[in-house]
C-alpha cells in the first residue's frame, strides 16, 4: 500500500510515530509523512531544521516532507499558534500534492486540528482516511488548565466532532476512547488497537541489578498530563528512608520547575536525569525494582493508557500508579504492581513504601504477571497484524466521502 502519514511531530522528536512509519516501511509498505518541523517537548527548533534547512529527508525508507509551523515553547496563546500554524502550512503543501495513495493515515497526537490537512487529500483524490487516536479531544485541553465551561472548550468541542467525523475509522489507544466517542459524538466507527512499546531489552537484559538501594523509576515525558510533582511529594514524605532512591529520566516543559521545588525541598533521594538516548534506557531498567505511572486527577484524563504502562510491562517491571481510571484497570487486571488516587503524593508514598516491604518471591511474580500481561495484550507483533488488516480493508474503499 501507499500510505500518506499525517503528524505535527516526528524524528528526531521522541515520538512512536518514527518507529510506526518505519515498520510501515519495512512491512512493504510505500510510506511518506507530512509533519512539523521537530521542537518538542522542549518547544525550541531543533538544530539543523533552522532557515528551511532538511524540510525534505528520507529515513529509513520514509519519505519526509517538514512543513514549517510555530514553535510551541510554553504558554496557551504559543501553543494555540503551533497548532494552527501546522495545520494551515501542512494543508495549503497537501493541496499541491499530485502523487496518489491508498490511504490517508493521522497519527493523532495533540492536536485534533491534525485532521484538517488530511481531509483536504481525502476529499481531493477520494481516499479514505484512517486516524489513530492518542489524544482525546477537546479533553486534552484540560491539561493546560482550560476549563471544559469555557468557550474555548465548547468551540474546540464543535471543531472536534467535525473532524473525527471526516474519518472513515478511528483506531483508540484505550478502551474507554470508544464509549466517549459514541457518547459526545455519536460516533461509531471506532476500534481498539492498543499502542506496543518500543523498547528493543528483553527481560533478562533489565533484570534488577543487585545493590544496597531500592530504586523508583519514572521514564517519559515530563509535562502537565503526568502531574509528576506528586511524585516529588512521595520523595519527600519517604526522605528518611535512606534506601529507597527515586529516578526521573524524560524532558519536558516541566522538568525545571520540578528540579527547583526539588532542590528547595532539599531532596537528595532523587536525581534528575534529563532525556536520555534509547539505547541507554536499559542501564536504568537494571536499577529499577519498580516503575511508576502518575496522571492528573480528570474524569477524561482517565480514560487515557499512557505508553510507558506498556514500556514498562515490556521491560518486566512492576509498576505502581498513581492514576484513575484505564491505567488503574490495566495494572490490577495484570496484578502487576499497586495503584493508589491521582495527585495523592501520601497515598503514592505508602504504595511505594508497601512494595519495598515484599519479598523478593513477590516482587519476582509482579515482575512476571507484567510481562505476560504485555505479551498477551500489547505486542507489536499483534499490533501491525491488527493494523494491516484493517488498512488493508479500508483501502479497499472507492470514492469515499
Amino acid at each position: 500500500m501507499k500510505i500518506l502519514v499525517v503528524c505535527i511531530n516526528y524524528y528526531p522528536e521522541p515520538f512512536m510515530v518514527t518507529d510506526f512509519c518505519e515498520e510501515l516501511v519495512k512491512e512493504g509498505h510505500d510510506v511518506s509523512v507530512v509533519t512539523g518541523l521537530p521542537n518538542c517537548p522542549m518547544g525550541d527548533l531543533y538544530e539543523g531544521y533552522e532557515k528551511g534547512k532538511n524540510r525534505e529527508e528520507v529515513r529509513n525508507g520514509v519519505k519526509i516532507k517538514r512543513c514549517f509551523l510555530v514553535v510551541r515553547k510554553k504558554g496557551i496563546i504559543r501553543r494555540a499558534l503551533n497548532y494552527f500554524s501546522f495545520s494551515y502550512f501542512a494543508g495549503k503543501y497537501i493541496k499541491s500534492v499530485k502523487e496518489e495513495y491508498d490511504v490517508v493515515f493521522v497519527y493523532g497526537l495533540s492536536p485534533v486540528t491534525v485532521i484538517s490537512p488530511a481531509y483536504v487529500y481525502k476529499k481531493k483524490h477520494k481516499v479514505p482516511l484512517a486516524v489513530y487516536c492518542l489524544d482525546l479531544w477537546p479533553e486534552s485541553l484540560t491539561v493546560g488548565g482550560v476549563k471544559r465551561s469555557s468557550i474555548i472548550f465548547k468551540i474546540f468541542k464543535k471543531i472536534s466532532e467535525r473532524l473525527y467525523k471526516k474519518a472513515d475509522e478511528i483506531y483508540v489507544t484505550s478502551k474507554p476512547f470508544i464509549g466517549y466517542f459514541d457518547e459526545k459524538f455519536g460516533i461509531k466507527n471506532t476500534f481498539y488497537l492498543p499502542q506496543y512499546s518500543v523498547e528493543n531489552f528483553s527481560v533478562e537484559d533489565c533484570r534488577k541489578e543487585k545493590d544496597e538501594n531500592f530504586n523508583v523509576l519514572f521514564a517519559g515525558g515530563i509535562g502537565k498530563a503526568q502531574k509528576l510533582i506528586t511524585l516529588i511529594k512521595a520523595a519527600e514524605i519517604l526522605r528518611e528512608e535512606k534506601s529507597i532512591t527515586f529516578s526521573v529520566v524524560g524532558d519536558g516543559i516541566d522538568l525545571e520547575e520540578l528540579k527547583n521545588t526539588a532542590k528547595t525541598l532539599n531532596l537528595e533521594n532523587v536525581t534528575f536525569y534529563g532525556r536520555v538516548p534509547q539505547d541507554k534506557m536499559v542501564d536504568f531498567y537494571k536499577k529499577a525494582d519498580v516503575a511508576v505511572v502518575m496522571l492528573n486527577n480528570d474524569e477524561f484524563i482517565s480514560k487515557t493508557l499512557p505508553l510507558k504502562v506498556q514500556g514498562y510491562m515490556s521491560c518486566g517491571k512492576p509498576v505502581i500508579a498513581s492514576v484513575s481510571g484505564e491505567a488503574a484497570r490495566v495494572i490490577k487486571e495484570a496484578n502487576c504492581g499497586f495503584t493508589c488516587p491521582a495527585e495523592d503524593g501520601a497515598a503514592l508514598a505508602n504504595e511505594i513504601l508497601r512494595f519495598y516491604k515484599t519479598s523478593n518471591e513477590e516482587r519476582k511474580a509482579f515482575s512476571d504477571n507484567a510481562y505476560k500481561y504485555y505479551k498477551e495484550n500489547f505486542t507489536k507483533e499483534t499490533f501491525f497484524k491488527t493494523l494491516n488488516e484493517k488498512l488493508t480493508a479500508l483501502a479497499e474503499k472507492k470514492d469515499v466521502k
